[in-house]
Parts: C-alpha cells; structure tokens; sequence
C-alpha cells in the first residue's frame, strides 16, 4: 500500500511537472492557439489565455479570455471577441505576418469566419517576425523580437481595471489603425455570465480628463470620480490600502492619463459591474477567493445628480435616496 502511494505521488509530480514544462506564454507569428489550448503567463503564471465558456448554461458558447489562474472561481480580466461568440467547437486565435490578432470560428486552414481581430497593421513585418505574449500582470502584448510593443489589450481594456494600465481618454495607438481613434472606456458585461458589452462603461472625460466618469447607455453620466487633486479624486472615499495607487501623467500625443499601481502584494481589480458601479476586488491569500473591498456608488446619493441641482440627497433604509429642497428653498 505504501509503495503505491509513493508509486501514485510521483506519477502526480512527473505529471505536474511536465505540464509546467510544456506551458508556454507566447504565440509565434503563422502559428495557431486552438482550443482547449492555452498560454500561461510568465514568469509566475498568474494569468492564462485561452477559450472559455462564461454561461454554464451555454457551454459551446466560447470567447477568448485572459484569467486568473490559480482563484476560485474563474475570474476573467480580459475578453477579446465580445461581440462575437465563437460557435465552432475549436475556434483559434492566430498571429498575421503583419502583426494582427485574429480570433476565427475553428482552424485558419479551413477558411474559418473572422469574430474578432486586433485591428492593427504594419507596413512591413520586421526581421524575425512578431509574436504575442500574455505578461504576468494579465497583459497581452503583440512585439516584434527586439521587444517593441505595437498591441496591448491594456490599451483596450473590457470591464476590468489591473495593475499597471495606463488609463487616458483614448486608446494608445503604435501601429496603423484601421478607422478613428478609439476611445479608453472599460465597459460592463451585459450581465454576470455575459461578456458582451453592456450599459455602463467607465473613462475619462474628454472635456476634462483629470476626472473619470461612469455613463449609462453611451452619454447619461451615472457617476462621477470628481477632480484629481494630485493625491486623490474629490469625490471619492479616502481608502488608500485600495485605490491610492494612481498617479498622473502627460503624454504628447496622448494628453493627460492616469496610471494605476497596485499599493499591496495581494491580487487587486477593479470592475464594472453590469448594475453600473464600480468595485474593487482582493485575494484573501488564506482562501484564494475574491472579496469586495470598495464600491462606488456605494448608494443611490452617491449617483450622478441624484436628486437635481438644487434638492439635497438624503440615504434612508437599505441605501435608498430621499430628495428634498432646503427650506431657503421651499
């Protein structure tokens, strides 16, 4: 009995082992990611790259996806082809000769139909090619050999705000673009278990980019961060362990941006939800499991012009708002 349990831990070990060794963070120009294939980020493997069924209900279902490898549950940070689910029991993702992402509905040698691509374009591919590498900090960049980046999905982000993104009123652009300059916005899931783009979608405001906004359905304002002071945002709960990372910055082409830097160790994120607010998660490392740590609106006052421009905003049971004009006023 012994020795089959020493037998069964060291088959598990080799197994173990051999699935770290034929992981890999990068995909080579002219080759394919299949599913179930994927990447796993490196050096520490906190993310991976793959095709993943968000619905339960709907396994076939199929996007691609960067996640958290190691908590529980499945916590995507990243999804590439939110418009278009993939139908096809191994869609594919692939890397053009001139530097483009394309995610197809099965196998490039059959033809497959186009869900969703990078959108980028080079004059002329450099010497060695370029190849996609998904980073430890939940990035996945396109460069070519020597290191240049010319994609980032940090530049185009989905609902969720991570660790080192560079956040500006529109999409940093090092490659040509096919089509006007795209705005910066993360945009909420339709729902918990739908990836595609819903009401609410957060960003700076490109009247006055030292403030971010939360909208509603394109233009209504939802939410509102309040100016950048040079230590904090007016309008939001002084809560430094959690959102006292972000720092400002110019750039020439760019204008004003915001980087954010996690203050702690722990794995941290920020999201849109599909009800519109916007709420920071943290690893708790004894459980590996996700807790809200920050939430904004955290009430119904805390919405944009919740009660007009004159009455006063009052929280009543269960963070309902009550309105009523001041008695000057009345």
């Amino acid at each position: 009995m012994a020795a089959s349990r020493l037998l069964f831990s060291l088959c598990t070990a080799l197994a173990v082992a051999a699935a770290a060794a034929a992981a890999t963070d990068t995909l080579k120009q002219g080759d394919s990611l299949t599913a179930p294939a994927t990447l796993v980020s490196s050096p520490s493997g906190v993310f991976e790259l793959g095709f993943h069924a968000p619905d339960p209900a709907r396994p076939a279902r199929l996007y691609l996806c960067v996640w958290y490898r190691d908590t529980q549950p499945r916590t995507v940070a990243w999804v590439a082809n939110r418009v278009n689910a993939a139908a096809a029991a191994a869609p594919s993702l692939t890397l053009t000769a001139g530097g483009e992402l394309r995610v197809l509905d099965g196998a490039a040698k059959d033809g497959a139909r186009m869900l969703w691509s990078s959108n980028t374009t080079t004059r002329a591919a450099p010497r060695g090619g370029y190849e996609a590498v998904i980073q430890d900090s939940g990035s996945l960049q396109v460069r070519d050999v020597d290191g240049t980046v010319i994609w980032d999905s940090f530049w185009h982000p989905s609902d969720t705000m991570l660790s080192g993104m560079r956040i500006s009123v529109n999409a940093e652009v090092r490659a040509q673009v096919r089509g006007p300059p795209e705005r910066m916005l993360f945009t909420s899931w339709a729902s918990d278990t739908d990836p595609s783009p819903g009401r609410f979608a957060l960003g700076l405001d490109p009247a006055n980019p030292s403030q971010a906004f939360i909208w509603r359905d394109g233009n209504v304002p939802f939410w509102r961060s309040g100016q950048w002071t040079g230590l904090n945002f007016v309008g939001i709960p002084y809560r430094p362990l959690y959102v006292y990372g972000y720092k400002q910055g110019n750039d020439p082409i760019l204008g004003m941006y915001f980087t954010y830097t996690a203050t702690n160790t722990s794995l941290q994120r920020f999201v849109v939800a599909p009800d519109g607010r916007d709420v920071c998660y943290m690893v708790k490392k004894s459980t590996q499991e996700w807790e809200t740590v920050w939430v904004q609106p955290s009430n119904e006052c805390e919405r944009y012009g919740a009660c007009g421009s004159n009455a006063i905003c009052t929280v009543v049971q269960d963070g309902k708002a009550k309105c009523f004009l001041p008695f000057f006023l009345q």
